[in-house]
């Protein structure tokens, strides 16, 4: 018997490696040109992946550009976040944050962009502010995600991680009237799926397709 043929990069085989690509060329093409220039065909050219696939990671440009926030702020807070932690006096935490969050920036100077400050600030505190809870079942998982902000303000979807059982291999989300599959990732011994969801909306409800 033949040995398998391994699953190219752009290839629904890889998720991980393919959305992680996505990403990664999405980050410099809305850094160059912003969200408004930013061209979805650049960034699957960018990413070695055709634009079906693209759109089937990401519903749209503005899900891109909502997955790319999520990706720098949570490497930013995972980054200045342990500063404060510890024994250390606040003037030292203090000094050791802002350091963290300009070696943080500087080391990243050619990949991140002020896209707006307004988007960007909002999108920091809504998801700081944020409760995600999840209620499982055996083939279906509940979602919700709440916070208290003012909610004509702050209204981005967020982007959330939820875990699944081992033997997902395809989920359906439908929040309101949002439904859309979504590619199963595998980490080590991890099984889960990333979304975007809207913060105090209708509960969301993942689904396991039938095999």
């Amino acid at each position: 018997m033949p040995p398998a043929i391994p699953a190219r990069l752009g290839s629904r085989g890889k998720p991980e490696q393919s959305r992680a690509s996505i990403l990664k060329a999405a980050i410099n093409e809305f850094a160059e040109h912003g969200i408004a220039g930013a061209r979805t065909d650049a960034i699957a050219r960018a990413a070695r992946v055709n634009k079906a696939l693209l759109y089937y990671y990401f519903k749209d440009k503005e899900a891109i550009y909502q997955a790319v926030l999520d990706h720098v702020f949570s490497g930013l807070r995972d980054t200045v976040v342990p500063t404060l932690e510890g024994d250390l006096p606040p003037r030292e935490k203090v000094l050791n944050y802002v350091a963290a969050y300009f070696d943080y920036i500087a080391d990243r100077k050619t990949r991140l962009w002020v896209a707006t400050y307004q988007d960007a600030a909002k999108y920091a505190r809504e998801r700081h502010a944020s409760t995600v809870v999840a209620k499982a079942s055996s083939e279906r998982i509940e979602v919700t995600v709440t916070h208290s902000l003012d909610k004509k303000l702050y209204d981005l979807p967020l982007t959330v991680k939820t875990r699944l059982p081992a033997d997902w291999k395809l989920a359906h989300f439908q929040q309101g009237q949002d439904a859309r599959w979504l590619p199963v990732h595998h980490e080590g011994d991890s099984t889960f799926v990333l979304y975007r969801i809207a913060p105090n909306g209708p509960v969301a409800v993942l689904e396991k397709a039938a095999n």
